[in-house]
């Protein structure tokens, strides 16, 4: 099997022989009314999508050299912004959309030209010099809230929050500035509590935790060339040094060269909350410096990215304990064929006190079929993904979190015929790379399976034909554990026999109906000594959306050994809502278990909750408010008995809360 190293390659020179394709079935964007007058400083613009938007994936629209995107208004097949809002300047535009994907690769979805109107002025506007207008938008949202729980009960000796009454505030800012040329966004979350121990940094600080604390805030500014970000932030795209690392500080971003980028930042080495240290980095022993350098070796951003990181950096846990960590990383990642081969490959090395030294990964997707039409209704699409990844023993990095001392390979087989979906994965993996004295070597094979078969969608039955047609879900698990040798430094005689553990599992689910539903569940997994069975059966009705009310029953059965274990379980759902501010629910379950050895235990539970929310808003002033009460009783009862000692436990309590929400 070839290793990461050989398929980064292999496809960094495919990508270099291969040229720019275009993809038909790509969404594209299109002027709504391309025979509207000029745009006034009043207008909307509006692009029609040529489909809608998956999920994960979003819109980016550029302006000549400035990025818009940040004042789009998305709709479910459009989106749309005032030409006055982005500060676009009089005459033809040309605005270049580009589709973001959920992995964040950027497609081209065309360009449209767009005129625009100059804005009239005045004579006082004129005497003044040439204006540079500004745009600003602020979006806030606080909610304050009052619980209280008068009454609690229970058998056991625990008194923490037996009664109490807590105030908590939780307020939300985001501020959004554009100006000729630039945009710069600020965001802001506070929280507030009158309990000391439900404080933001109650586990770090004991009592000494402020009350009203900053959970986090950010602030980016962008133009032309540069990009700051200051904050708390989440960043890096090295999976084994530096990935998706949620800390506070500063970074910086530039472009250069046409396809050249590097981003430069200073943080924290873990995330930080609180007031008392904004930049994050303040804290000597708490500290990481990163770099990254991008070149994009193709036109279309993404298609094949190179990326260089490094890092230095200590990280202060919670408990003043401190890890260090200084490495180099390289990534290439890239599409061809339509996107229907993607690749992301790397390989990093980290120096820490733990030893370890080196890691690299790859994966590979490829889509031979998509959307091919079975019939004129039917499509089906399938996608391979494989893997591998290695990491030497006592591998570490403060920007990432990596198992060390793993060789794992695997392969992912997904893929649709309409309305039904199936997924096959299989890995294998091996720890011990090292081969430690006296440490078990353990190979682990995995398979998965899942198929969700909606038997009405599929065959495009209409509404109120075939209800006894269920919808069917079956997922199958398999794991063994095994070693093929003893550990180096004994002989067979001492190490014993080799351990070799399979386990298995299987479920399957049927659904009928939607008003009134029935289903039925049985599952079954095991071991070598072990072996449990499930059956269950579940009954609902709803009548509008008003009243809706469920029942499951159940039986269980497991063996372990020489003990057999039988358990009965019941449990029933009712939710009332008349009327859009008021809902009543109540749950209730109970469970009795019976073992051969003569034990037994049960357990019971009722759940009562009340809910009621109003919302009013002033339209003029754009101002909206919305109050929720809530109110819930809980009562749960359980009782043991094994050999011969019994215990039982009690508690039931009652809260009640008001929340006010200004936005």
């Amino acid at each position: 099997m070839q290793s990461p190293k050989m398929i980064a390659l292999c496809f960094c020179l495919a990508a270099g022989m291969a040229g720019q394709t275009s993809d038909p079935d790509a969404l594209q964007v299109s002027l709504l009314a391309p025979s509207r007058a000029p745009a006034s400083s009043e207008d909307k613009i509006e692009l029609r999508l040529s489909r809608p938007l998956a999920a994960g994936e979003r819109m980016a629209l550029m302006a000549g050299d400035t990025d818009i995107s940040a004042f789009l208004i998305p709709a479910p097949q459009k989106i749309s912004l005032s030409s006055s809002a982005v500060l676009l300047p009089s005459g033809d535009i040309q605005l270049h959309a580009w589709l973001v994907t959920s992995s964040h690769q950027w497609r081209d979805a065309g360009t449209v030209k767009v005129k625009v109107k100059r804005a009239q002025t005045t004579p006082s506007t004129e005497s003044q010099g040439p204006q540079v207008p500004r745009f600003f938008t602020l979006q806030q949202s606080s909610s304050l809230q009052f619980r209280s729980q008068p009454f609690y009960k229970t058998t056991s000796r625990l008194t923490y929050k037996r009664t109490f009454q807590e105030l908590s505030l939780q307020s939300n800012v985001l501020g959004k500035f554009q100006g000729q040329g630039w945009h710069a966004e600020l965001q802001s979350n506070v929280l507030g509590t009158s309990q000391d121990r439900n404080a933001l940094r109650y586990s770090q600080l004991g009592s000494g935790a402020p009350q009203l604390d900053l959970a986090s805030y950010s602030a980016m500014f962008e133009s032309h060339r540069l990009k700051v970000w200051a904050g708390d932030q989440s960043f890096g795209t090295s999976r084994q040094l530096l990935n998706s690392f949620n800390a506070r500080g500063i970074r910086v971003a530039t472009n250069f060269g046409g396809r050249f980028d590097l981003m430069v930042g200073l943080t924290s080495g873990i995330a930080v909350q609180g007031y008392d240290n904004l930049l994050g980095f303040e804290d000597g022993d708490n500290r990481m410096l990163s770099a990254t350098l991008g070149v994009e070796l193709r036109k279309l951003p993404g298609a094949a990215r190179v990326e260089f990181t490094g890092l230095h950096g200590t990280a202060r846990q919670y408990d003043d304990t401190e890890e260090s960590s200084s490495g180099v990383s390289a990534r290439f990642a890239g599409n061809l064929w339509k996107q229907r081969i993607t690749w992301d490959a790397g390989i990093a090395d980290s120096v820490s006190e733990s030893g370890g030294r080196g890691a690299e990964y790859a994966e590979l997707n490829f889509q031979p079929v998509r959307d091919w039409k079975l019939t004129k209704r039917i499509k089906t699409s399938w996608t391979a993904t494989f893997r591998e990844e290695r990491v030497d023993p006592g591998y570490r990095s403060v920007g990432a979190f990596v198992e060390s001392d793993i060789d794992r390979r695997q392969l992912e087989i997904s893929g649709n015929i309409g309305a039904m979906q199936f997924l096959f994965d299989h890995n294998r993996s091996e720890d011990n790379l090292a081969r430690t004295e006296l440490q078990w070597k353990t190979y682990i094979h995995q398979t998965s399976f899942n198929a969700d078969l909606p038997l009405r969608d599929f065959l495009g039955v209409k509404k109120d034909q075939k209800k006894w047609l269920p919808r069917i879900s079956y997922t199958y698990f398999g794991l063994r554990s095994f070693s093929t040798e003893p550990p180096k430094g004994q002989d067979p005689e001492e190490a014993g026999p080799l351990p070799d553990t399979r386990t298995v599992s299987h479920s399957v689910a049927l659904d009928w109906g939607k008003r009134t539903r029935f289903g039925y569940r049985f599952s079954f997994d095991g071991q070598q000594n072990y072996g449990h069975v499930m059956h269950s059966a579940t009954y609902g009705w709803s009548l509008g959306k008003k009243l809706d009310l469920a029942a499951d029953a159940g039986m269980e059965q497991s063996t372990q050994l020489t003990t057999h274990t039988w358990a009965e379980r019941f449990s029933g759902r009712a939710k009332w809502k008349p009327n859009p501010r008021w809902m009543l629910a109540a749950n209730f379950s109970g469970t009795c278990v019976h073992t051969s050895d003569g034990g037994s235990a049960l357990q019971a539970s009722l759940d009562v909750q009340a809910q009621w929310r109003m919302l009013t808003e002033n339209v003029e002033k754009g101002q909206r408010m919305r109050a929720e009460w809530n109110a819930r009783y809980s009562n749960r009862y359980s009782f043991a008995q094994s050999g011969g000692f019994p215990s039982q436990y009690k508690v039931q309590y009652f809260q009640a809360g008001l929340t006010f929400t200004f936005f």
